[in-house]
């Protein structure tokens, strides 16, 4: 009897040996697999990922701070709906332009001009003595930089990323930049928060001299950009001269799916809209999370970006991005969830909750976007995010203010509740009907 349970543990080793064996081989095909990825990626690729590695390790700085810089300058939670919806009304007007000159002009001199558009508007928040002299600041920034999915901005790279990146590699590269090359990220919010402490807390003082760093870096980068970065290469269009209303009528002829992905996109701008603004406010304001623990929950989203981003982007690209969507989505589902049952000051579950969240970020990037380029032929691509920007602003205007309203009149938890039931309820069965390529 003994012989017999001596050979079946030792058949039971050797078949955990023989497993352990086959998951090690696949992970380090994975990790060969990634870094081929960069290998083969343009010079252009490069430049852009570096500079972008940077200027997330500095917004990263500021970022989790500028909401509640906006109310220590006097917002209520209407006002800062308000002054959000400042800045969508600027994504409405300007996002079709911009797609249309994308199309027809060169990148490289758009996205120079909007990252100097885009140190502009840093330091219009440094200046700023009240949250009305944000008004400029939050319009400029949104031109530069549209905070929803897919849309075009003058200051973004994402066109660009477009135009170079293979269809097979971009789930896995967007992962990469995305995720491995926020990595040094992580240390941001931690010198955030050691820099507000030692200017005496958490006030509009000490936040001002995190958007005074960003002012200089981003100077530094903006020169870094215009000395390395050469002219991009993209297809020819299929008529170089089509004006801007044929342009867009154009883009729609035999792309059948692309009303239901505008549908998709409206609704997940309005719920993400209508949240993010006052997810770090409900922290700070109803958990009474300091400077300390707000730079811990930030560094927990980034490293949960890092350290999956790539894993789950080159999943997306081999196997289904969808199949990826349903994976992350609930992790974020249960972020929310966190947040919401977490006691006052209790920093170890809202940074567990921050770290989840990450991967609501991670389906962005990794999912959504390559799902939306590859709805249209890439020499309209242009054109398609202006039509991104366009939709995604219109739903992102009111929903900030409504996000104010609920706060007011319901109370604080309900801008977490009303979000969560909606993306679960609303947005995740209308990725269904969207094809994968």
């Amino acid at each position: 009897m003994n012989e017999k349970n001596l050979y079946f543990s030792l058949n039971a080793l050797v078949k955990m040996i023989k497993m352990m064996k086959r998951r090690t081989a696949y992970s380090v095909q994975m990790l060969k697999d990634i870094a081929n990825v960069w290998m083969r990626q343009c010079r252009n690729w490069k430049v852009l990922s570096i500079r972008a590695t940077i200027s997330k390790f500095i917004s990263r700085i500021y970022y989790p701070y500028q909401s509640i810089y906006a109310v220590k300058l006097g917002a209520s939670s209407v006002q800062l709906g308000i002054l959000n919806s400042f800045g969508s009304i600027a994504g409405v007007v300007f996002s079709a332009p911009i797609g249309w000159l994308q199309d027809r002009y060169s990148l490289r001199k758009i996205f120079l001009a909007g990252l100097t558009l885009n140190c502009l508007a840093l330091f219009l928040f440094a200046l700023a003595t009240n949250w009305y002299m944000l008004i400029p600041a939050i319009i400029i920034l949104y031109l530069t930089f549209l905070p929803v999915s897919g849309a075009p901005s003058i200051g973004s790279c994402v066109t660009i990323c477009d135009v170079t990146l293979k269809p097979e590699d971009r789930s896995t590269a967007k992962g990469i930049c995305d995720g491995l090359f926020s990595l040094p990220g992580i240390a941001a919010p931690i010198v955030a928060a050691l820099i507000i402490s030692h200017y005496g807390g958490i006030n509009a003082e000490s936040i001002r001299i995190l958007f005074w760093i960003a002012v200089i870096v981003e100077i530094m980068l903006l020169i870094f950009t215009l000395t390395q970065m050469t002219e991009v290469y993209r297809p020819k269009t299929e008529d170089e001269s089509f004006s801007f209303v044929r342009g867009y009528k154009n883009l729609f002829k035999g792309g059948q799916h692309l009303k239901k992905w505008c549908l998709f996109t409206f609704c997940n701008t309005f719920i993400s809209s209508m949240l993010s603004p006052f997810l770090m406010v409900y922290c700070y304001n109803v958990k009474f999370a300091d400077e300390i623990a707000i730079g811990v929950m930030s560094a927990a989203n980034i490293l949960s970006q890092s350290i999956f981003s790539p894993l789950l982007g080159h999943i997306a690209d081999k196997i289904s991005r969808k199949k990826v969507y349903f994976l992350a989505m609930p992790l974020y589902w249960i972020s929310l969830m966190m947040l919401l049952i977490a006691p006052e000051r209790n920093f170890l579950l809202l940074a567990l909750s921050w770290f989840l969240q990450g991967f609501m970020r991670i389906a962005s990037y990794t999912v959504l976007i390559p799902l939306m380029v590859e709805l249209v032929p890439i020499d309209k691509i242009g054109r398609w995010r202006g039509i991104q920007g366009m939709i995604n602003s219109i739903a992102a205007i009111p929903a900030p203010t409504i996000g104010g309203i609920i706060w007011e009149i319901l109370g604080p938890d309900y801008i977490i509740l009303v979000p969560l039931l909606l993306s679960i309820t609303v947005e995740a069965p209308l990725i269904l009907m969207i094809p994968e390529s």
